[in-house]
């Protein structure tokens, strides 16, 4: 029961990205569609909004930018397998067949129910959540190395507990359960109305967002990509 959520989520992405593969080819003459694959956890995260993807989509008039969403491992997984051109991740992969462009940071929250003695807070540390159930960010996993450095460094032993789709993490909020780490983006707020949100101090916390792709690629759009991804993360 715990792994059918994930499983599902994998089957679709998988379907989704041949799909995606298997597009018409277009005219030799015609610009080709430029796929980007940009990281979205409907319980954690969302990297670009509306605003974004139109912004994205007026790079080119001549040539067609097509944005999917889907979560961090699944973006790197199609760029890496040619299903997409590009994608919008959290955290930096590791990977040699890929070129890394760093394009903003992503703050990151804590999210508790405004019932929790933390939500008293102005700020939060790792310290503060050494006895709290923490949801596990399977969701946004390339954010994981630096979360997890974060309470080693504060000697902190995080008790994460697994929550496999929106209506857990909502449910485990909700029922004040326990907490669960997101970025800070306007529409968590209505994702979690009962919730307080709380940044790590000093932004010690902060994670980087990268665009990636393949090495070969020398596509020109990926400059003029990279600079309209910086600016639209910024503005954020």
């Amino acid at each position: 029961m715990l792994l059918k959520p994930l499983a599902d989520n994998i089957s679709r992405n998988v379907k989704e990205f041949e799909r995606l593969a298997k597009l018409p080819k277009e005219k030799s003459d015609t610009p080709r569609t430029f796929i980007l694959a940009a990281a979205y956890a409907p319980a954690r995260s969302k990297l670009i909004n509306r605003e974004g993807v139109e912004a994205l989509k007026r790079l080119d008039p001549q040539r067609r930018i097509l944005v999917v969403r889907r979560d961090s491992g699944s973006c790197l997984s199609a760029v890496i397998e040619g299903s997409v051109d590009a994608a919008l991740i959290l955290g930096k992969p590791k990977s040699d067949s890929l070129t890394s462009a760093r394009v903003g940071t992503s703050q990151s929250i804590v999210v508790v129910n405004k019932s929790n003695p933390l939500a008293n807070l102005t700020t939060i540390s790792p310290n503060d959540l050494r006895s709290v159930a923490v949801g596990w960010p399977h969701d946004i996993r390339y954010a994981l190395p630096l979360l997890l450095d974060l309470f080693d460094k504060s000697d902190v032993e995080p008790h994460f507990t697994h929550l496999c789709t929106i209506e857990d993490n909502t449910q485990f909020i909700s029922e004040d359960k326990g907490c669960l780490i997101a970025t800070n983006e306007p529409y968590i707020a209505s994702t979690y109305p009962n919730a307080a949100f709380l940044p790590f101090a000093d932004g010690e916390a902060d994670v980087p967002v990268f665009l990636v792709w393949k090495k070969e690629d020398n596509d020109p759009l990926l400059e003029e990509l990279t600079e309209t991804l910086e600016a639209i993360l910024k503005r954020r």
